[in-house]
């Protein structure tokens, strides 16, 4: 519906794209962000040697 005029318009035509449509792409593409940076970080984790912390150092800090 055109506001203005109180037509009926395809709103294609009227140059209104579809809100949903952007917002389902935006959270894919977040989405796989996310998990591309959480595959990087394991991938990093994964490169570190095991090392059992030491505390007693940390305490006397």
């Amino acid at each position: 519906m055109d506001v203005v005029s109180g037509d009926k318009v395809r709103m294609d035509e009227a140059g209104v794209f579809d809100p949903l449509f952007v917002a389902h792409h935006a959270l894919a593409g977040a989405t796989e962000a996310a998990n591309s940076v959480l595959r990087i970080d394991d991938v990093l984790w994964a490169k570190q040697d095991a090392q059992t912390p030491d505390w007693q150092s940390e305490m006397e800090d």
